[in-house]
């Protein structure tokens, strides 16, 4: 006959200052979190707020207690959870939490370590749009905002699911104020010359700021088709050198090329167009190749690899172009 032990909990996760003792637990679900409340009210205008709050600490910490402040897990009656102080907590009994508690304590626990100023992983966009609702939350958006500017350049998972979820995650940059994130984000929802992602967006603000940048976009792109014609009539004389042939030819092939590279609607593929004609261009002819170059460009930061006009982007232009001083935030402000 054998007999059950119960689960042993996991040991506390513990972020050390060099000379400082943590004086916070938190208890997220199963798992103990020793911290400092210097740190947290540093980082988190809810912690600033809350951790001393008369309706937080009901009674002072026990004589024998190596932390002034304990904070638990409450889950709320539609799911969602929050930490409370310990003597207000009020658990509704038939409360039940969406989704996994070991989730959630990861996802904390990359939070702790962006207001810890530590290096953070983010895997997959889910991940970080579910940092961004607790960072809302707890209200330390801009050191998420850091955090997540350098994790983005270390974790090519989150490119795998990116241009799935750019209509979630521009929502996410907008908040955090991340303006990689939210250029990434703008140039995958403009980058089709037809039917454009970002006519979904819900973000009235953002949708409007989103049509400026495909407007744009569409002017820059009609601006280089045209000059190629330019470029072909200024090379083209009526003593027919073989220079002024070619380039004449390259005219027709962009004909001949639209023809053949319709989409289902019946209108030409512009960026898969744009890349058979550099195929004929280069090298002969470097004026006219410039052109479709600068047109076929990638303005990608976090997906280098991608090329207009080819494989998954070949109906797809990214060489939308989205300065700092165009970003729909006040670049300056530090706390938001």
């Amino acid at each position: 006959m054998t007999s059950s032990t119960p689960e042993r909990a996991p040991a506390p996760i513990v972020f050390p200052i060099l000379g400082l003792k943590p004086d916070v637990h938190l208890q997220v679900f199963h798992q103990a979190f020793h911290v400092h409340s210097l740190a947290l009210k540093m980082s988190s205008e809810f912690f600033r707020k809350y951790l001393d709050s008369p309706g937080k600490v009901a009674s002072t910490p026990p004589i024998n207690s190596e932390f002034a402040y304990k904070w638990v897990t409450q889950i709320d009656e539609d799911g969602t959870w929050s930490l409370v102080s310990a003597e207000t907590l009020h658990q509704t009994p038939t409360a039940k939490l969406a989704g996994s508690p070991s989730t959630h304590v990861e996802a904390f626990r990359t939070l702790l370590q962006a207001m810890y100023n530590c290096p953070i992983v983010i895997k997959s966009p889910r991940q970080l749009i579910d940092l961004a609702g607790l960072a809302d939350y707890y209200r330390c958006l801009p050191n998420l905002s850091v955090a997540a500017s350098a994790s983005l350049y270390r974790s090519p998972g989150i490119m795998s699911g990116f241009p799935n979820h750019c209509l979630e995650l521009v929502d996410v940059a907008a908040k955090l104020r991340n303006k990689i994130l939210f250029k990434e984000c703008l140039i995958y929802l403009v980058r089709a010359f037809h039917d454009p992602m970002y006519q979904r967006i819900r973000d009235q603000k953002l949708r409007l700021f989103a049509e400026q940048t495909h407007r744009a976009l569409k002017s820059k792109i009609a601006e280089h088709h045209l000059s190629t014609f330019d470029v072909v009539a200024m090379h083209y004389n009526p003593n027919r050198t073989i220079e002024s042939r070619g380039y004449a030819d390259l005219g027709v092939s962009s004909i001949l090329l639209a023809w053949g590279t319709k989409d289902q609607s019946r209108r030409a593929v512009l960026p898969l167009l744009f890349r058979e004609l550099l195929k004929k261009a280069e090298p002969d002819f470097p004026a006219y190749a410039a052109l479709l170059k600068t047109a076929l460009q990638s303005n990608l930061k976090l997906n280098p690899s991608a090329r207009a006009g080819e494989g998954k982007f070949e109906d797809t232009f990214l060489c939308a172009e989205i300065s700092d001083d165009m970003l729909p935030w006040d670049v300056n402000e530090i706390a938001w």
